[in-house]
C-alpha cells in the first residue's frame, strides 16, 4: 500500500527528524510499504498534489504549522490542508496528526474532509478549538516522545540554556536542536540539573530526560497547552524575558518541583501513539 507523508519536517531541527522517522516506522507497521514525503516548500506542496490521488492514505504532519490563518495568509498550512482535502474528497483516506490548531480559517471544502478524517492534535487548547470541525479528534503526545533514546554518559550540568522563538537566543546557549541530535541532547538533559528553553521539541526532551525546566511561550500556545493537557501548575514565561530575569524565572519554578514529577509520570503513562486500527473506518479500505 501507498501512504503520503505531508509536511515532511525532518529537514528542520533533529526534534522534527525523530518525528517523521517514528511516523514513517508506524506507517510501515500498518503495512504501508511505500511511503511518499512531502515537505514544506509550497510550490512543491502544490506540484506534489496528485501524489494523494494515487495513495492509499494521505497523512498531515501538522506539528507546529497549522496556525494563524484567520489572522494572516500564511501559504504553507493552505497548501498542505488543499492537498489533504483534495484526495479526501477523492475518496482517499486522510490523517492530521500531531498538530496544534490555533487561530485556523478554513473553507468547507477543507472542513468537509477534515470531518471526514482521522484527526489527532498534541494538547487539549487545539483539541477544543478542533471540535468545531472534528468532534471525534482525539489527542497524542508528539510522536518525538515515543522515540526510545539509549542511555550514554555524558558530563553533569547545573543549568543548560537551549533556543528561543521570536527573540535572540541567549547568550549563554550551550544546548541547540537545530546542531545537535536527539539522542545527545536527552541525554545531556539526563545529567542536568534546570534547562531553559523556548522550544516545543527542546521541552519535550527535557521530560522524556525527566529534567526540571523553565519554558518560554513560543509563536503558538504549543508549550503552555502541554503543561494544561498534563493538567499540572508550571509557570511558563514571556518569550521576550529577558536574561537577567532568568534566575527569579528559576526560582519561581523550583517552588513546583512536585508538579514537574507529575508531568513526567503522565507522560511515560500515555499510550504511544499508532495510526493502527484509527484508519480502517475512513473513507476507504
Amino acid at each position: 500500500m501507498i501512504a503520503v507523508i505531508l509536511n515532511d519536517t525532518s529537514h528542520y531541527h533533529n526534534g522534527c527528524k525523530k518525528v517523521i522517522e517514528y511516523l514513517i516506522s508506524d506507517l510501515q507497521s500498518c503495512g504501508y510499504a511505500d511511503i511518499k514525503l512531502v515537505g514544506q516548500d509550497v510550490k512543491k506542496i502544490q506540484e506534489a498534489r496528485s501524489l494523494g490521488y494515487e495513495a492509499d492514505l494521505v497523512v498531515l504532519n501538522g506539528e507546529g504549522t497549522m496556525h494563524s490563518t484567520a489572522i494572516k495568509n500564511r501559504e504553507t498550512p493552505i497548501a498542505l490542508l488543499e492537498n489533504l482535502s483534495a484526495a479526501n474528497h477523492r475518496g482517499i483516506k486522510t490523517a492530521l496528526i500531531n498538530t496544534v490548531w490555533q487561530n485556523m480559517e478554513i473553507d468547507d471544502f477543507t472542513a468537509y474532509a477534515l470531518e471526514n478524517s482521522y484527526v489527532s492534535c498534541r494538547e487539549t487548547y487545539s483539541h477544543n478549538e478542533l471540535k468545531i470541525i472534528n468532534k471525534d479528534s482525539e489527542i497524542h503526545l508528539d510522536l518525538s516522545y515515543f522515540v526510545k533514546v539509549p542511555f550514554f554518559e555524558t558530563s553533569q550540568s547545573d543549568k543548560l540554556i537551549g533556543k528561543f522563538f521570536g527573540r535572540t537566543d541567549s547568550k549563554q546557549k550551550n544546548l541547540d536542536i537545530f546542531e545537535e541530535d536527539w539522542d545527545t541532547i536527552v541525554n545531556k538533559l539526563r545529567k542536568t540539573n534546570w534547562f531553559i528553553t523556548g522550544r516545543h521539541h527542546e521541552l519535550y526532551a527535557a521530560c522524556k530526560a525527566r529534567c526540571p525546566f523553565t519554558v518560554l511561550k513560543g509563536n503558538t500556545w504549543k508549550n503552555e497547552g502541554l503543561l494544561a493537557t498534563a493538567g499540572v501548575t508550571i509557570p511558563s514565561f514571556p518569550t521576550l524575558l529577558d536574561e537577567e530575569s532568568f534566575d527569579s524565572a528559576i526560582n519561581e519554578c523550583q517552588g513546583y518541583l512536585a508538579e514537574y514529577e507529575k508531568l513526567f509520570n503522565w507522560l511515560e503513562n500515555q499510550p504511544r501513539f499508532s495510526l493502527k486500527g484509527k484508519i480502517n473506518g475512513l473513507r476507504k479500505a
